[in-house]
């Protein structure tokens, strides 16, 4: 017969506290070392797949499909006689960079599906000056018509330089569709054989003029008669080529550069970039 009374009820309830508080501690630290377990595995996974990916990438751009072969700029500068009298005292000046930029598509050893465009488009433009002087846009111009006055002046009056954000290409895949095809507007073959064409445009002012017993010629060289310096209109441009093949393949290239403008006063100016490295080979994922 047990004799209640001599029973330690003390320590059987300490006891009794202390397992009902080990047990739950146990308990949430195995969940916490599994979590914690958890995320060093998933991490783990991650980072394998991810390297694996990279491998991938990286085996997809060892031999570029596409690359920037060549750049072409042809830069001057356009005037518009506000006034009915043809005073030259409140000229518009606007000044402008033609921009061809071939496409290298490896075709050495044929056309494929892999190295013809079913779609390129340009985004992510970008056009910054130095000191915020006129405003500048970025727009396709017909190839044929490069480094015209004429044309920069229809461009103006039909107001086509506004669009910054993104110029769509109509691609041309056979004769019968280059025979019917409006190159006013973006249009580029599939095979690459023509250049990306567009036109830089920066319209300085309206309130320009002309002394008077002076002469002026509407190129590069008006900037310099009416005291705009080449550093006052200093810019940067850069954009995103981008391009889906006819195996539905993704590929980009950012192009960027700082426009020549350091002999524009001299009237109308024609230069190259060179496009040597890796950097201007298009990326795909």
């Amino acid at each position: 017969m047990v004799n209640w009374n001599k029973i330690n009820w003390d320590k059987i309830n300490k006891k009794i506290s202390v397992k009902n508080i080990i047990f739950p501690i146990m308990v949430v630290s195995l969940i916490f070392l599994s979590l914690i377990w958890g995320k060093i595995a998933y991490k783990h996974i991650q980072k394998s797949i991810f390297a694996g990916n990279m491998e991938e990438i990286i085996s997809k751009n060892e031999n570029p499909t596409f690359s920037v072969e060549k750049i072409y700029l042809c830069s001057s500068a356009n005037a518009i006689d506000n006034t009915s009298e043809q005073k030259l005292d409140k000229l518009g000046l606007y000044q402008y960079t033609d921009i061809a930029v071939y496409l290298n598509n490896y075709k050495d050893n044929g056309l494929t599906e892999k190295n013809t465009l079913k779609k390129l488009y340009i985004d992510d433009i970008s056009l910054d000056l130095d000191y915020n002087i006129g405003k500048p846009s970025l727009v396709y111009t017909n190839l044929l018509k490069m480094g015209s006055r004429e044309e920069l002046a229809q461009m103006i009056s039909n107001s086509k330089n506004i669009q910054n954000d993104k110029i769509d290409f109509y691609i041309v895949s056979s004769n019968d569709e280059n025979d019917v095809s409006d190159y006013e507007k973006p249009t580029f073959y599939a095979d690459c054989s023509n250049p990306i064409s567009l036109k830089y445009i920066n319209e300085i002012s309206a309130e320009y003029k002309v002394e008077k017993n002076s002469s002026a010629t509407f190129d590069g060289s008006i900037l310099g008669k009416v005291g705009i310096k080449p550093e006052d209109i200093n810019a940067r441009i850069s954009f995103r080529i981008n391009i889906v093949n006819n195996k539905d393949e993704y590929y980009s290239n950012y192009v960027s550069f700082q426009i020549p403008l350091n002999d524009i006063n001299k009237g109308t100016t024609i230069k190259s970039k060179t496009t040597i490295g890796s950097e201007y080979n298009f990326f795909t994922i």
